[in-house]
Formats: C-alpha cells, structure tokens, sequence
C-alpha cells in the first residue's frame, strides 16, 4: 500500500496560515500533522486544527443536500440529489429577479473555512456576473477595516517575527491565543528581551464578577505556558491572575459595571 504525502496551507481564516502535511492511502487521508520547515508553524497545530481529521470523517458530517419537509423549527429534513438542490436554488433565484431584481440577492459571508480561491476569486465573479447587491463580504468586518484604514492608513500587518525587535506591544481587544497562537512564543521571547506588553480587552456586554473571568484571563494565563498547550487551559480567576502579574512586576486593572460590560488592561514589563 502507497502512502502519498501532500504538503498544504490551513484553510482557517487566521494570520498564522500554518503549513500541513497530509498522508493518503487509497484515496483516504490517514494522518493529518504541522508541517515541521514551515517557519511560523513550527511543527506544532492549533487545537482548533489538529483533529481535523475527526471533523472530516465524522459520522454526523453532512455529505448531501437536504430539504426541508416540514414547517420550520420542526426538525423534518429530506434527501435530494445535487440536480435537485442547484435546480431548484436556481428556479428561486430567477423568480426573485424576475420580481424584483438581480440586486435583491444580497450575498452575506465571510471566509470561514473557505481558502482564498472560493472565498475572494470565483464567488466575487459569480455575484457579479448574476447582478447582485455589492457587499464586502460582511457587515462588521467591511466597518472594522474602514476604521483601521482611517486611523492608521492602510491594513498592514508586519511579519510576526518583528516583534522580537519592539521595546512596546499593545494587543488591543485581540486574543492571539485564540486567533494567533503562533504568534505567543515570539511574544513571549520578546518579552524576555525587554519588550513591554500591554493588553486591553474591552466587552459592552452585561459586566462581569471579578469570580467570572475565564473568558478574559485567558490571555494572561497563557503568556509562560508551552507551545504545545498554548490553545488550551482555563481561566485562574482575577485574584490569582493579579497577583502572579504584581509578582511579576506588571498590574492587572478591571473596570466593571452592571450593564456596562468591563475593559480589564494587563501591563507587564519586561521579562
């Protein structure tokens, strides 16, 4: 038995875009793992990423088109064939066009899991063939990038080994153990140069009890902790956390209200 080995990119929509190696035998991927000469890789995945193999042969994983047989909500699903699915997709669209136009077709999405060809070549060239309404892909992100154009110039982010040449980090309503976990222990090795780090995470939702702050302490917990476990672990809870940074020389501060949501900023020094 031949095993076949495919070197490829994460489709995932994060900044890392970390190299994999894939193993094939008889049309079947068998072993999934980090490439080990990708640079910002550096031979360990993500938890999201790791057991992607698992998410691909699920049992549960959803391989055919299905439509709805019954009132919506009620949980009735029934299996048609791929002609069937685009056939009557496309009947739908034409209606709509022929009622009210190609631009009440508003195309919403957003990369996900798409890779660059289907997420920004061939959908832009089908949306504009058909004539629909002209979206930048989502609402909150199209608003988000406008204001970082505004503030700073332009959408530029340096390459991740940079920072081991910065005296001063701010990470600002970010959490790049979640989104950019390659990108720790470079941060972490700045910081054992010298680098100071800032990070201010901001939430409008209904506050937070100082008791309640898995969701925030992330961050600071992972700071020391090895590549390997970087994307997993809970919160210590705000006491602990305050004073393993004050030991540390930093300070954690939390601003909190019922109703107002919390901005807590950690400041530490260098390493």
């Amino acid at each position: 038995m031949s095993t076949q080995r495919f070197y490829s990119v994460c489709p995932h929509d994060c900044p890392d875009t970390c190299g994999v190696l894939t193993e094939v035998e008889d049309g079947r991927a068998v072993a999934f793992r980090a490439d080990p000469g990708h640079p910002v890789t550096g031979g360990w995945l993500c938890a999201k990423v790791n057991p992607y193999l698992g998410h691909v042969y699920h049992p549960d994983r959803l391989q055919h088109p299905l439509r709805r047989a019954g009132p919506k909500g009620g949980g009735r699903w029934e299996r048609i064939g791929w002609d069937e699915a685009v056939a009557e997709i496309a009947r739908r669209w034409r209606s709509i066009i022929d009622e009210h136009g190609a631009a009440a077709i508003l195309p919403y999405s957003y990369s996900g899991t798409l890779g660059l060809v289907q997420m920004a070549v061939a959908s832009s060239r089908f949306w504009n063939r058909l004539g629909a309404s002209r979206l930048l892909r989502s609402i909150c992100g199209a608003a988000a990038e406008r204001a970082v154009q505004a503030t700073l110039g332009a959408r530029r982010s340096p390459p991740y080994g940079h920072v081991l040449d910065s005296r001063l980090v701010i990470i600002w309503g970010h959490n790049p153990v979640s989104t950019a976990p390659h990108f720790m222990p470079l941060l972490r090795a700045a910081q054992r140069k010298g680098t100071r780090i800032v990070l201010r995470i901001e939430d409008n939702g209904p506050g937070v009890a100082t008791d309640d702050l898995a969701r925030i302490v992330e961050p600071f917990e992972q700071l020391g902790r090895d590549p390997a476990n970087i994307s997993s672990g809970g919160g210590l809870g705000l006491p602990l956390v305050k004073a393993l940074a004050e030991l540390q020389g930093g300070t954690l501060s939390l601003e909190s209200a019922p109703g107002e949501g919390f901005t807590a900023i950690l400041d530490m020094p260098a390493a």
